[in-house]
């Protein structure tokens, strides 16, 4: 099916503006888009996959929403904060709802976007970022790896937020999961 996100983009691109967030550096709006392909299967008895390619021509397409808050010290990096806003939508006929996953990631991103822009100016320029077409195979992310607005060496940090709508039945009442910890120092300066 093709990506269905482009009403919860243009959403949050607005948002970001009322925000008074800028587009991020090299852009001249929020959005971000991309094409999105299929690719026939490399072996046999696997499916065709799904790849982003630049947005001409496309048949369908995907976008990001991204918005920047400009730091104070250009040499502090970047922080990213972001989310997804697709979901899978109805299987076989039953609805994948996706208010514990993307939305309550969204909502966070927008949280964080509107308080820390009415904080005044940050040491760290912060990126904001909410993907589109996660749920076929991490592609809004895939195309704003390849197309960053921001060289990648430049984030020092990336806050993926997801599935914060409800508490984890698996998890004691108050606790936050975490993940990543072992393959980044993000969980140990936390900690700090």
């Amino acid at each position: 099916p093709p990506p269905t996100e482009p009403g919860p983009t243009a959403y949050v691109a607005a948002r970001f503006a009322e925000y008074g967030l800028k587009p991020a550096p090299g852009m001249s709006g929020y959005l971000q888009t991309a094409g999105v392909v299929q690719r026939p299967a490399t072996q046999p008895n696997r499916r065709p996959r799904w790849d982003v390619v630049a947005p001409e021509g496309a048949e369908r397409i995907t976008t990001n929403a991204i918005g920047w808050l400009q730091g104070s010290d250009p040499e502090a990096g970047v922080l990213m904060i972001s989310a997804h806003l697709d979901h899978l939508g109805v299987r076989d006929g039953v609805i994948m709802h996706g208010a514990n996953g993307d939305a309550s990631g969204v909502a966070a991103v927008l949280a964080l976007a509107r308080t820390l822009a009415a904080g005044g100016e940050p040491k760290r320029s912060i990126l904001f970022v909410c993907y589109g077409a996660e749920e076929m195979g991490l592609l809004g992310s895939l195309w704003f790896a390849r197309n960053p607005p921001v060289p990648i060496s430049s984030i020092v940090a990336n806050l993926e937020i997801e599935m914060i709508g409800q508490q984890d039945p698996n998890m004691p009442a108050g606790i936050m999961m975490m993940t990543g910890f072992e393959r980044s120092n993000f969980g140990p300066t936390l900690k700090e």
